[in-house]
């Protein structure tokens, strides 16, 4: 068995490193294919459940598509790397800890920042999320071998 040196805590951290592999490979491209239609889906999302009604998105001044991109093939190389050896790459799984934080606090300022669009609540909440579950799996396969 590839995994038998490692704790259940460890071999969960990996399993969750592989499962963001997808999940941001996933988000890049549905960014670079489909950004307009992704936004005004996820803004219509929080229109019928919430009742949260934001602006038109407005098209063109789409420079930050490349942004989004980049930063999600970056977080997939990152937990690709990490879930190699929860051991030998812990720090890896530190700049993931650090980008998702930092992606999740973005959005959360824009929403003040822009308007209320409802994506950028969403992508606080999301990245949020894989920042909390990412710390605790990573803290807790941290703990495993003390």
């Amino acid at each position: 068995m590839r995994h038998s040196g490692f704790t259940k805590q460890e071999r969960n951290f990996i399993t969750l490193m592989r499962t963001w592999v997808v999940a941001f490979l996933g988000a890049a491209a549905l960014f670079a294919l489909i950004p307009g239609i992704l936004l005004n889906y996820i803004n219509d999302i929080g229109k019928v459940f919430l009742s949260w009604h934001s602006p038109a998105i407005a098209a063109g001044g789409e420079i930050w598509r490349v942004q989004a991109v980049v930063l999600n093939i970056c977080l997939t190389y990152v937990c690709a790397i990490a879930q190699g050896s929860a051991l030998r790459n812990a720090a890896y799984a530190r700049i993931a800890l650090l980008c998702t934080f930092a992606c999740s606090a973005g959005f959360a300022a824009m929403i003040f920042a822009d308007g209320p669009q409802f994506y950028y609540l969403a992508f606080a909440v999301a990245y949020g999320a894989a920042f909390l579950i990412t710390l605790w799996f990573y803290g807790s396969s941290a703990r495993s071998r003390s």
